[in-house]
């Protein structure tokens, strides 16, 4: 009985050795405050989704978002009142992303989206239903609702690059553009 005493307080410290292990893994990867991934995670796994891609023949798309006047969030409501926006993001994203994809906390209130296996059309058409989404739906702060809303911009491979970091370079160049339009509205040429 002692033996066996033993040896289960042995495999239960090795279970929580490996629950824990699990947890600081998670840590590593994903952001503390929305739950995305962190911004080093996406960046390693651009690589090896377009690699993904040329192997099974299809497509990527990849969407950066940008959260328009999130400054005067900060500003007029305070960094906690970012910070829910922020979650708010997170919250409404994450059931509009399909098995495959990827969604992280790009830095601040930017986040980026590989779509898997995405033309140019289908991520202009998913771009939009994300971009609608969030403005359809207030974001209610002390009880105010809020207009919240985004701007996109949109690189595919291969159409416009077959290069990772260009990927990355021409959709944020496109989120810019998205922005001195007017904001609230996708770029993708």
């Amino acid at each position: 009985l002692r033996l066996l005493d033993i040896i289960s307080d042995l495999g239960a410290v090795a279970i929580q050795n490996a629950i824990l292990y699990a947890r600081i893994q998670n840590l590593a990867i994903r952001d503390g405050l929305t739950g995305l991934f962190l911004r080093r995670y996406f960046i390693a796994r651009l690589p090896e989704e377009i690699k993904r891609a040329t192997r099974s023949k299809v497509n990527l798309s990849l969407l950066m978002l940008d959260i328009d006047r999130f400054k005067d969030y900060n500003d007029t409501y305070g960094h906690m009142a970012g910070d829910l926006v922020l979650k708010y993001m997170a919250r409404k994203l994450s059931p509009m992303t399909k098995h495959g994809d990827i969604l992280a906390r790009y830095g601040g209130d930017e986040m980026a989206m590989i779509l898997f296996g995405a033309d140019r059309d289908t991520a202009v058409k998913e771009a939009e239903a994300i971009r609608k989404r969030i403005q359809s739906e207030p974001f209610i702060l002390r009880k105010k609702p809020l207009s919240v809303t985004v701007s996109i911009g949109l690189s595919s491979y291969p159409e416009d690059t077959m290069l990772e970091d260009e990927l990355l370079k021409v959709a944020d160049e496109r989120l810019y553009k998205a922005k001195s339009k007017g904001r609230n509205n996708i770029c993708y040429k």
